[in-house]
């Protein structure tokens, strides 16, 4: 679209049988470009020039097929194009050739910042930004860095040092709270698949039944081997220094009181699956069977545990002794006051399969794939629905009432 009249009115300056159009840029009043990307069938990016202030634009010929993100000239001679994968595709002739293909730090940068002829920014998802000073033949990181992959678990120490593990089986770090992220490579002995911290103790399983443990806020971390098992564990937890629990597939229940030392073995039959516990205390702990779909409760440290007979379970969260939760698969939230002994339906999110989690006997959220629900009656209502397009959130920690995180797809 094109005014002559200050924005009061437009007219389509389209080009002839474009596709799709992404950014446009203009050396002057009368000479611009137009770039985009190529429609069905794949063909190639889309190209555009004009010499008339836009009343005709000519095609530009590109061997690109992919999609042309932005493109700047900073002169008559001198411009750049940004694509999808990396690349920047370089002129010195006024756009007679592109022959010079340089590549970004990140890929999806969507917008060039130029602040002089040479030097430039780039931005893109995630929050990622590049940095070149000789008019992108090389590039740096720059501000913020983030996670580009799916953060499976996410923990914290303090309001400022956290970690972050991937479905790649990394582990991330930061130091400011979560603005930016660092590959930990400090951390000996991953891959690892499993995270909890609590308070100034961290645990992390590797999947070379391995468990490493520090007990001061990663100062320092001790590796501890841990019972071999068919699959990896599903979930853990320690409920204190000493006291810990592994879960997994085929009724695996592993147990230790010496901090992971040694374990004893508290399996169940093959018939169940087990994908996540929780214990309260050293005794009162439970257990979801995804087999079954039902939920387990121990009141002794896991010797005996009793079925819940509930049917259709998801997840699961306790509060405390008494407080407790349970999400089905047909999108119902239940809840008990006696620790299980009666449960009440309290609320049906209508086909959005969640899980919970709460910070006081009032204030929690309900959390379904790119949907983050609060309530503030202890799960009676809900509201103030969040949306997080384009992923889907994995994991919350809160760190004290105030301070939380959410992590998920795509970083």
């Amino acid at each position: 679209m094109k005014t002559n009249e200050g924005g009061e009115t437009w007219v389509d300056s389209s080009p002839t049988n474009c596709y799709g159009l992404t950014a446009i840029t203009f050396i002057d009043s009368i000479t611009g470009w137009i770039c985009g990307y190529g429609g069905t069938g794949g063909q190639p990016a889309e190209l555009y020039k004009t010499i008339d202030c836009g009343q005709t634009w000519i095609k530009q010929e590109t061997d690109s097929h992919t999609r042309f993100n932005d493109i700047h000239f900073v002169d008559q001679d001198n411009g750049m194009i940004l694509d999808e994968n990396m690349r920047v595709f370089v002129t010195s002739n006024g756009g007679i050739s592109w022959d010079s293909v340089y590549y970004t730090k990140s890929r999806n940068m969507r917008k060039f910042s130029f602040w002089d002829n040479l030097g430039c920014y780039t931005v893109g998802y995630t929050g990622r930004i590049d940095k070149s000073t000789d008019m992108g033949q090389s590039w740096v990181s720059a501000g913020h860095q983030s996670i580009g992959s799916s953060i499976s678990n996410i923990g914290f120490f303090d309001s400022f040092n956290g970690l972050a593990l991937t479905g790649a089986y990394l582990l991330y770090s930061t130091e400011n709270g979560g603005y930016s992220w660092e590959l930990d490579t400090l951390i000996n002995n991953g891959a690892f698949y499993l995270l909890q911290i609590t308070g100034s103790s961290g645990y992390l399983l590797n999947t070379n039944s391995q468990m490493m443990k520090t007990t001061n806020s990663g100062e320092d971390w001790v590796l501890y081997d841990i019972p071999q098992n068919t699959y990896q564990y599903k979930d853990f937890q320690f409920v204190n220094e000493n006291t810990g629990y592994l879960c997994g597939n085929y009724g695996v229940l592993k147990k230790t009181i010496d901090g992971g030392i040694t374990w004893e073995d508290k399996s169940l039959s093959s018939n169940h699956d087990f994908t996540s516990l929780q214990f309260i205390n050293e005794d009162l702990g439970w257990m979801i069977d995804i087999h079954n779909q039902t939920l387990l409760i121990t009141k002794n440290g896991g010797d005996t545990w009793i079925d819940a007979t509930l049917a259709n379970v998801c997840s699961m969260f306790n509060l405390n002794e008494n407080i407790g939760y349970v999400t089905t698969f047909d999108s119902k939230l239940l809840k008990t006051l006696d620790a299980g002994s009666t449960w009440l339906e309290i609320f049906d999110f209508a086909n959005s399969n969640g899980f919970v989690y709460f910070i006081d006997e009032l204030v929690g959220w309900y959390i379904a794939g790119p949907s983050v629900y609060h309530t503030y009656d202890g799960g009676i209502t809900w509201q103030d629905k969040k949306s997080f397009p384009y992923t889907s959130v994995k994991d919350i920690f809160f760190l004290d009432n105030n301070q939380g995180w959410l992590a998920g797809d795509v970083g």
